[in-house]
C-alpha cells in the first residue's frame, strides 16, 4: 500500500474503546458496525487494498468465569465478499475470544473494534458480515456495499476516506498504525457532540514530483450537507510533497453542526500540474442536548469540589467575583455558583441556562482535546485550552505543520467575540500558537485581542532550528 502500511489479511487482536453507545439495543440481537476504505496496493497494481472495520458493544455479550480471575465470552465470525454475479470471491469463519476481568467490567461502554484487510480487483461487492455469542446465541448481522476503486490509472488520484475517532501519535508498528500514528476507526460513521471532533485519513497518489520549482501540493477541507451543498469550510493548507504520494492525516470540529447527515470532502490540487481531485465520504451527527446533572450547585459538597469549581469559572469570572468566592464558607459558595449562573443566563424563561450549557461543553472540549498527555484533564490550564474555553470556537483555523522553515504552528480567527463580563466586543480577532518543543502542545505568543499577549514580531518565533542556523 505505496509503503505506508504492510498487507495484513486476517482477524488480530482485538482493540477497546471507551465510547458513548448510542440507542436501545435489542435483547436478541447484537450490535454490530461495518465500513471499509480502499487504497492503493503497490505490490499489485490490478488489485486494491481494502481494510474493513467492524464494532461490537461489548455491554450486549455474555461472560462466564474461567480458570483465574477473569471472565471470557467467545465470538464466532463470518464473513463474506460475493461479486454482482453473486460469485463468492472471498470467505473466512472463525471465532475470538474477549476478556474482562470483573463482571462489573461489562456495563463499561466499550465498543470493541478490530480490522481486516484484503486485496481486491477493482469493482463493485457485496459483503455480508456476521457474529454470533457463543455464550448467548445472539447474532448481529450487517450487510454493505463494497465500491472499489482503480488506482493503476495515471494522474492525481485520492484514496477513499477513513473515519476515525481519534488519531494520535505511536511508536510501536500496530494494527491501526498509518504513517506513525495510530487511528481508531469509527466503523458506525456516527459522531457524537461528546466527541466533538471527526478525524480522518487518507492518501494522495501519482503527485508530480520533479524536487524543485513547483513541488507543493494543497489540501481543503470542507462539510457538506446530505444533499451535497457547501456548508462549511476548514481553509487549505499548502504543504511540500513528500514524493509521488502523501498521507492525510486530519481532523475538524463538529460541535456546531446540527443533528443530522453529512459529507466530508477532501480536496487536493497538485500546484506543478494543475490537477484537482476529490473524495467523499458521509458521517452523521447525533446530538444530546441536556444539562447534565452534575452542572447543580448542589453537587457542592466539599472543600475540594468547590476548588474544582473555582478553576472551571476562573476565565470567565470577574476578578472582584474570584475574590468574594475565596472568602465564602461552603454554603456561601453554593449561593454564590447559583447566582453566579442566574446572572449570565441569556434567556431565564427557559429551563436550561445556555451559558452554562455552552461554558462547559466548552470545558470538557479543551480537556478532551488540549490535554498535554492522553487520559489526563489538563487541556484548560493549557493557552489553548484557557481561548477556546474564553471565546469559544475560531470560525477559521489555518494548522501548519513542521517544516524545513517554521515549527508547527497554528492561527486560530474569530470573526467577532461577543461581549461578556471579562472582555469587551471584539472583530477580526487572530491568536497565533507554537508548538516549540514538537510535543503537542502550543503556547499561545501573539494576538491582537484586548488584554492578551502582542508581539508583532512573533513570526520569528515560530522559525525552525535549522532555519536559524542558515
Amino acid at each position: 500500500m505505496n509503503g505506508f502500511k504492510k498487507l495484513f489479511i486476517g482477524l488480530i487482536i482485538l482493540s477497546l474503546l471507551v465510547l458513548p453507545l448510542i440507542g436501545v439495543s435489542s435483547q436478541e440481537r447484537l450490535d454490530l458496525w461495518v465500513d471499509y476504505v480502499s487504497f492503493q496496493y503497490q505490490p499489485d497494481t490490478i488489485k486494491s487494498y481494502v481494510e474493513i472495520y467492524y464494532a461490537l458493544n461489548r455491554a450486549q455479550l455474555d461472560f462466564y468465569p474461567q480458570s483465574g480471575s477473569y471472565l471470557a465470552s467467545v465470538l464466532a465470525m463470518d464473513l463474506l465478499i460475493q461479486d454482482l454475479e453473486g460469485d463468492t470471491v472471498e470467505s473466512r469463519k472463525w471465532e475470538v475470544a474477549t476478556t474482562i476481568g470483573t463482571a462489573e467490567e461489562k456495563n463499561i461502554n466499550y465498543r470493541i473494534i478490530d480490522v481486516l484487510g484484503t486485496t481486491l480487483k477493482p469493482g463493485n461487492y457485496f459483503l455480508k458480515f456476521s457474529v454470533q455469542d457463543l455464550n448467548s446465541k445472539k447474532e448481529g448481522i450487517s450487510e454493505i456495499n463494497l465500491n472499489v476503486p482503480d488506482f493503476s490509472a495515471k494522474g492525481l488520484m485520492l484514496s477513499q476516506i477513513e473515519l476515525a475517532y481519534n488519531i494520535e501519535p505511536e511508536t510501536l508498528t500496530t494494527k491501526f498504525t498509518k504513517g506513525a500514528r495510530k487511528i481508531m476507526p469509527n466503523p458506525s460513521d456516527l459522531f457524537t457532540q461528546r466527541g466533538q471532533m471527526l478525524y480522518f485519513y487518507a492518501e494522495a497518489y501519482n503527485l508530480a514530483f520533479r524536487n524543485g520549482l513547483g513541488d507543493n501540493y494543497s489540501l481543503s477541507f470542507d462539510v457538506l450537507d446530505e444533499n451535497g451543498e457547501k456548508l462549511k469550510e476548514f481553509g487549505t493548507q499548502v504543504l511540500e510533497k513528500p514524493g509521488t504520494s502523501a498521507v492525510i492525516m486530519s481532523g475538524i470540529n463538529i460541535s456546531t453542526l446540527a443533528r443530522g447527515n453529512y459529507k466530508l470532502r477532501i480536496t487536493t490540487e497538485d500546484h506543478l500540474t494543475g490537477e484537482k481531485v476529490q473524495s467523499i465520504k458521509d458521517f452523521k451527527i447525533w446530538r444530546e442536548e441536556r444539562l447534565p446533572e452534575e452542572l447543580s450547585f448542589e453537587f457542592l459538597v466539599n472543600e475540594d469540589q468547590a476548588q474544582k469549581v473555582k478553576s472551571e469559572i476562573s476565565y470567565i469570572a470577574t476578578r472582584a467575583e474570584l475574590k468574594m468566592w475565596d472568602q465564602l464558607n461552603l454554603e456561601g459558595k453554593r449561593n454564590f455558583f447559583e447566582e453566579f449562573w442566574k446572572k449570565r443566563d441569556p434567556d431565564p424563561l427557559t429551563p436550561e441556562n445556555e451559558a452554562k450549557i455552552e461554558h462547559y461543553r466548552r470545558w470538557n472540549y479543551a480537556n478532551s482535546k488540549f490535554s498535554r498527555y492522553q487520559g489526563s484533564d489538563d487541556g484548560w490550564q493549557t493557552d489553548m485550552g484557557r481561548t477556546y474555553i474564553k471565546y469559544g470556537h475560531p470560525d477559521d483555523t489555518e494548522r501548519h505543520p513542521h517544516s524545513l522553515d517554521s515549527k508547527p504552528w497554528e492561527k486560530w480567527h474569530y470573526d467577532e467575540i461577543e461581549e461578556s463580563l471579562t472582555h469587551s466586543r471584539q472583530s477580526g480577532v487572530i491568536f497565533i500558537f507554537v508548538d516549540e518543543d514538537g510535543f503537542g502542545v502550543y503556547r499561545l505568543i501573539h494576538s491582537t485581542a484586548v488584554g492578551e499577549i502582542q508581539n508583532l514580531r512573533w513570526y520569528d518565533s515560530i522559525k525552525s532550528e535549522s532555519d536559524f542556523d542558515r
